[in-house]
């Protein structure tokens, strides 16, 4: 709610969740974001200067910008858009914001901009965790097509000293739940680590109801939880075994939650192709769910 008593909303009305401002009765005034992109953040309104600042995913799902909207110019502006994942944290007078920024192989790095969007202070951008990444846990990205046309994106993990020649087992790492998003343009090493000092290939891919992409995506498994993401899943099943390098009775899937789901769907599913399957934490009876997210 602001001073004049206008209030903002986030309404994905038009196929896209975007920022609206409405009068007090409830009339809407205008649109403030649009476009075929989502606002995925919202850090609040600077009611002295009149700005709303917000996160979206305008470049494309892999990414997040931060930008700023003029209420009294009706005019929006970017205040951080690298390459990458950015957020913010403002504080409680929008005086000041820390930017906090990484990419898929790149650790975070904190710096802090004034109210200007001028720096006035950095970090040490993670130098020593960075030189380390670079010589060995290096990510990268890989889309593919489904079989309605639709891309895919993905990341995979080689193993140190990779050799193209040879052949790999490799360890398919999902989650798939709707609104969440694993394969992004943001530095996270998990696990998989564990795997790649084994000498296998990790890859993780996002299925049907990823964030980032739109209403339609989002919520296209709605009462058939599952179904797409499994024929996204053999779609990258076909696409790795159609690959010289990976050992194509070798491939194991994981997950967790609603991965540990998808995980048992797979393995319990369509043709044999898994080695291993690991579900962890999986849920394995919808009625005996959340009833707030199984609704949903």
């Amino acid at each position: 709610f602001l001073p004049d008593n206008k209030f903002t909303l986030l309404s994905e009305r038009d196929g896209f969740r975007h920022l609206y401002l409405y009068n007090a009765n409830g009339i809407l005034n205008h649109q403030i974001t649009n476009g075929n992109f989502d606002v995925t953040d919202v850090y609040g309104v600077d009611t002295l200067r009149n700005i709303i600042y917000y996160q979206a995913a305008k470049k494309n799902c892999l990414n997040r910008e931060i930008y700023a909207y003029d209420l009294n110019k009706n005019k929006g502006t970017i205040v951080q858009e690298e390459n990458g994942w950015n957020t913010a944290v403002f504080s409680a007078d929008f005086s000041f914001y820390e930017h906090q920024y990484s990419s898929l192989n790149k650790p975070t790095s904190y710096n802090w901009f004034n109210a200007k969007n001028k720096q006035i202070r950095t970090s040490d951008e993670n130098a020593v965790l960075t030189e380390k990444i670079e010589k060995k846990y290096l990510k990268e990205f890989f889309s593919i097509k489904n079989e309605t046309g639709d891309s895919l994106f993905a990341w995979i993990m080689k193993p140190k000293n990779f050799d193209p020649n040879k052949k790999y087992p490799v360890v398919v790492k999902i989650h798939g739940a709707p609104e969440t998003q694993i394969v992004k343009n943001k530095f996270e090493l998990n696990w998989e680590a564990i795997f790649y000092d084994q000498g296998i290939i990790v890859v993780s891919l996002d299925v049907h109801g990823s964030e980032g992409r739109g209403k339609n995506w989002r919520k296209s498994e709605f009462g058939q939880l599952g179904l797409l993401g499994i024929k996204d899943i053999n779609t990258m099943v076909k696409h790795l075994k159609s690959l010289s390098f990976v050992e194509k009775n070798n491939l194991s899937i994981i997950g967790e939650n609603y991965g540990g789901f998808l995980a048992l769907m797979a393995m319990t599913t369509g043709n044999p192709t898994w080695k291993t399957g690991i579900a962890i934490a999986p849920i394995t009876d919808w009625q005996l769910y959340s009833s707030a997210y199984g609704d949903r």
